[in-house]
Protein backbone atom coordinates (compact mmCIF):
# COMPACT_ATOMS: atom_id res chain seq x y z
CA UNK A 1 0.00 0.00 0.00
CA UNK A 2 1.42 3.53 -1.10
CA UNK A 3 1.82 5.81 1.98
CA UNK A 4 -0.11 9.08 1.87
CA UNK A 5 2.63 11.51 -0.34
CA UNK A 6 2.43 14.52 2.12
CA UNK A 7 3.98 12.47 5.36
CA UNK A 8 7.69 12.49 6.10
CA UNK A 9 9.66 9.77 4.92
CA UNK A 10 9.80 7.79 8.83
CA UNK A 11 5.89 8.18 8.66
CA UNK A 12 6.35 6.80 5.59
CA UNK A 13 7.78 3.51 6.15
CA UNK A 14 5.51 3.26 9.71
CA UNK A 15 2.47 3.21 7.24
CA UNK A 16 4.04 0.70 4.74
CA UNK A 17 5.27 -1.53 7.34
CA UNK A 18 1.41 -1.09 8.93
CA UNK A 19 -0.41 -1.80 5.95
CA UNK A 20 2.27 -4.66 5.42
CA UNK A 21 1.25 -6.53 8.54
CA UNK A 22 -2.57 -5.48 8.85
CA UNK A 23 -5.09 -5.56 6.95
CA UNK A 24 -6.55 -1.89 7.27
CA UNK A 25 -10.41 -1.32 5.95
CA UNK A 26 -10.60 2.01 5.03
CA UNK A 27 -12.24 3.94 8.24
CA UNK A 28 -8.93 2.50 9.85
CA UNK A 29 -6.57 3.80 6.98
CA UNK A 30 -8.09 7.22 7.51
CA UNK A 31 -7.15 6.77 11.63
CA UNK A 32 -3.41 6.17 10.69
CA UNK A 33 -3.08 8.45 8.22
CA UNK A 34 -4.48 11.19 10.74
CA UNK A 35 -1.84 9.30 13.34
CA UNK A 36 0.98 9.81 11.49
CA UNK A 37 0.01 13.41 10.28
CA UNK A 38 0.03 14.24 14.30
CA UNK A 39 3.06 12.78 14.46
CA UNK A 40 4.77 14.59 11.92
CA UNK A 41 3.51 17.65 13.12
CA UNK A 42 4.75 16.83 17.15
CA UNK A 43 8.00 15.94 15.27
CA UNK A 44 8.13 19.68 13.13
CA UNK A 45 7.18 21.26 16.87
CA UNK A 46 9.36 19.41 18.89
CA UNK A 47 12.65 20.28 16.36
CA UNK A 48 11.57 24.17 16.52
CA UNK A 49 11.63 23.92 20.85
CA UNK A 50 14.93 22.23 20.35
CA UNK A 51 16.35 24.73 18.09
CA UNK A 52 14.59 27.58 19.93
CA UNK A 53 14.09 27.05 23.12
CA UNK A 54 10.58 26.55 25.73
CA UNK A 55 10.75 30.50 25.54
CA UNK A 56 10.48 33.04 23.28
CA UNK A 57 11.28 37.24 23.93
CA UNK A 58 8.05 39.10 22.52
CA UNK A 59 8.72 42.12 21.13
CA UNK A 60 7.99 43.95 24.11
CA UNK A 61 10.53 41.98 25.44
CA UNK A 62 8.81 39.40 27.47
CA UNK A 63 9.62 36.13 27.95
CA UNK A 64 6.68 33.61 26.93
CA UNK A 65 6.29 30.17 26.33
CA UNK A 66 7.06 29.17 23.10
CA UNK A 67 4.01 28.65 20.73
CA UNK A 68 5.51 25.35 19.67
CA UNK A 69 5.12 23.72 22.80
CA UNK A 70 1.10 23.65 22.81
CA UNK A 71 1.04 22.38 18.93
CA UNK A 72 3.33 19.36 20.06
CA UNK A 73 1.10 18.10 23.04
CA UNK A 74 -2.19 19.17 21.01
CA UNK A 75 -0.47 16.51 17.99
CA UNK A 76 0.75 14.23 20.68
CA UNK A 77 -2.88 13.84 22.22
CA UNK A 78 -4.32 13.48 18.78
CA UNK A 79 -1.84 11.21 17.73
CA UNK A 80 -1.98 8.82 20.80
CA UNK A 81 -5.42 8.91 20.31
CA UNK A 82 -5.52 7.89 16.81
CA UNK A 83 -3.05 4.99 17.52
CA UNK A 84 -5.69 4.01 20.27
CA UNK A 85 -8.77 3.82 18.18
CA UNK A 86 -6.31 1.56 16.12
CA UNK A 87 -5.78 -0.92 18.61
CA UNK A 88 -1.61 -0.16 18.39
CA UNK A 89 -0.99 0.70 22.08
CA UNK A 90 1.79 -0.77 23.34
CA UNK A 91 1.86 -2.68 26.61
CA UNK A 92 3.50 -1.44 29.77
CA UNK A 93 6.12 -4.29 30.86
CA UNK A 94 5.02 -6.16 33.64
CA UNK A 95 6.50 -5.84 37.19
CA UNK A 96 10.27 -5.89 38.37
CA UNK A 97 11.17 -9.17 40.18
CA UNK A 98 10.27 -12.91 40.33
CA UNK A 99 7.49 -14.07 38.99
CA UNK A 100 5.09 -15.13 41.36
CA UNK A 101 4.19 -19.20 41.38
CA UNK A 102 6.52 -22.01 42.49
Amino acid sequence: MKAPHHLSSESKRIYKQLCLAWDFDPSALILLRTALEAYDRLQTARREIDQEGTAITTPTGHMKPHPSLRIEKEARQGFLMAWRMLNLNIEAPGEIGRPGGH
